[in-house]
């Protein structure tokens, strides 16, 4: 019984710890791909294969919201208490300020700023390329 306990307690804390939210720079750290994107009350669920974003420990990014091919943008990013902010590798200058609704290890959605006069936001979900 000892052991079936253990076990019990084993599994509840792996699966506790896999969903929890992280708030950490680090755990962006990786590929995320779009499975959806919102704008206003529009929700696009398809032709996203070139819409992604990709973390690297050198706190430097690429990233494409554009859904074109070879439409990347390089940068370098910061991550606290929700806000992620891009700016211009050449001159440190930030260029997006964005909030970070929802991390997990799996899971990462971003709300962008309107980029243009008289566009709207938009927000991006994404998964973790494996």
């Amino acid at each position: 019984m000892r052991k079936l306990n253990f076990l019990f307690l084993a599994v509840a804390v792996v699966l506790l710890n896999a969903c929890k939210p992280v708030s950490s720079s680090q755990e962006l750290v990786g590929k995320w791909n779009a499975v959806k994107i919102i704008v206003g009350s529009e929700t696009i669920t398809e032709d996203l294969e070139f819409v992604f974003i990709e973390f690297n420990e050198d706190n430097t990014c690429v990233f494409n919201i554009e859904g074109v091919e070879g439409d990347d943008v390089e940068a370098n990013y910061s991550y606290a208490d929700g806000v992620l902010k891009l700016s211009d590798p050449e001159d440190a200058s930030e260029f997006l300020l964005c909030n970070v609704v929802k991390l997990t290890k799996t899971e990462l959605v971003v709300d962008f700023p309107q980029l243009e006069a008289g566009e709207d936001g938009f927000t991006i979900h994404y998964k973790k390329a494996k």
